[in-house]
């Protein structure tokens, strides 16, 4: 029996794309082959299986690129929608402030008086701190940070971790910081008794 009697690009191909693990032997089977231990041993010469894997990983990739991709426009259109939403609501808002006029909707005749929303100075700093603070700009907003180290004790020096250990159990339990924090609102170094 030839090598040639079979279109083995074609076998190649369905071997390697098809959505299951499609065995050699039911490939054959599906084409109507009767000697699959044919089409193994040209599978194995010409390394059909690593092409499958290589074939997989590349579709995964892909299919990875595409999902984040798509993920990333929703997440845009997302944000444009919720700061449109926000900018009509500080447009109403800014309509709200003012003493107005308006037309009494039961009477063409007569004007109805709306008194401005009043605002505290206070109201419109917390709003410009909001801003500052989605827009990604500096505000006067202060956050606590939280240090927390993790370890191995293989990459620590042993000298050095023995003269920690003895530190920390001199200072006992619940101790407070040690010196000052360089970071800013840092706390500030308690005294020992």
């Amino acid at each position: 029996m030839s090598m040639t009697k079979y279109d083995y690009v074609a076998l190649k191909q369905q071997y390697v794309t098809s959505d299951t693990n499609i065995s050699i032997r039911e490939l054959a089977r599906v084409n109507d082959i009767a000697s699959w231990s044919t089409v193994a041993q040209h599978a194995r010469k010409q390394k059909w299986e690593a092409a499958r894997k290589q074939y997989r990983a590349v579709m995964e990739s892909k299919s990875l690129e595409y999902a984040a991709a798509h993920e990333g426009e929703l997440i845009a259109k997302i944000r444009k929608d919720t700061l449109n939403v926000i900018h009509g609501a500080i447009l109403k808002m800014g309509i709200d402030l003012q003493d107005r006029w308006v037309q009494d909707p039961g009477d063409p005749e007569h004007s109805l008086f709306i008194a401005g929303t009043r605002v505290r100075p206070d109201e419109i700093v917390r709003l410009i701190d909001k801003f500052l603070v989605m827009s990604g700009q500096v505000s006067d907003r202060t956050a606590q940070l939280g240090l927390t180290l993790n370890a191995n004790a293989g990459d620590i020096p042993l000298d050095l971790a023995r003269e920690l250990a003895a530190a920390a159990r001199a200072a006992g339990a619940g101790a407070g910081p040690v010196g000052r924090s360089p970071l800013p609102g840092g706390a500030e170094p308690k005294s020992v008794n």
